[in-house]
């Protein structure tokens, strides 16, 4: 088991080494965005820094431009007769359905989040949970399940939009092989999205403050 547990680590290290120039372009996209800049330190101190705000402006105009119009969504039938088509359809139909409900679930719209994101960092990274499966493992990791089924009422697909930096893929031939997710929250927030398995987390403050809990969440084919 150990020796498996490495070679994760081994492979999780090696992700976020290999995706460091990556990260280092969203971040500078995300300082364009949010204004930060400062004056190099050579520039004497009677010079008025001022920055430009058009790079969070033209992210967002584009944003709200695209944002009024709702995806259509294209299944291609497996074959030409009518009772293929008619399931290409029907899927169709189902996805609309649940995509629209899923973006009034949240208290921001997913389609608005596709968007923004494809525009800031030409990349979306959104991770689809089937609700259903879900409330599944819920159960074996020993917590409430409430959540998952008062979140039904709007259809059973969740959408969840990661911020690129933190999804580090690698990638074969055939697709996507293996997939890390990185995620940085409180303690609290943590003990809420893993239940029993955070056991180990005893202390959700320190002198007043929050205690942050960093996990690596890694998908693969091998099991």
């Amino acid at each position: 088991m150990a020796e498996g547990m490495d070679s994760y680590i081994s492979l999780a290290d090696k992700l976020i080494k290999d995706n460091e120039l990556r990260n280092k372009l969203y971040t500078d996209i995300d300082d364009v965005f949010y204004s930060v800049w400062k004056l190099p330190a050579t520039i004497p101190d009677w010079v008025h820094k001022v920055v430009s705000t058009d790079g969070h402006d033209a992210i967002m105009t584009a944003t709200r431009v695209m944002a009024t119009l709702f995806p259509e969504f294209k299944v291609l039938p497996m074959a030409t007769n009518q009772a293929n088509r008619k399931r290409a359809n029907d899927i169709e139909a189902a996805l609309r359905w649940n995509f629209y409900n899923a973006t009034r679930r949240n208290q921001g719209s997913t389609h608005w989040d596709v968007i923004h994101s494809a525009f800031r960092y030409a990349e979306v990274v959104a991770q689809v949970i089937y609700l259903p499966y879900q409330e599944k493992v819920l159960e074996a990791m020993g917590k409430s399940t409430a959540r998952i089924k008062a979140a039904r009422r709007y259809g059973d697909l969740a959408f969840v939009i990661h911020h690129p930096s933190n999804v580090y893929t690698l990638w074969s031939d055939y697709g996507p092989e293996k997939v890390l997710l990185v995620r940085t929250q409180t303690a609290d927030e943590f003990k809420l999205s893993w239940g029993k398995l955070a056991d180990t987390v005893i202390d959700t403050k320190k002198d007043g403050k929050d205690i942050w809990v960093t996990s690596y969440d890694l998908t693969t084919f091998d099991e």
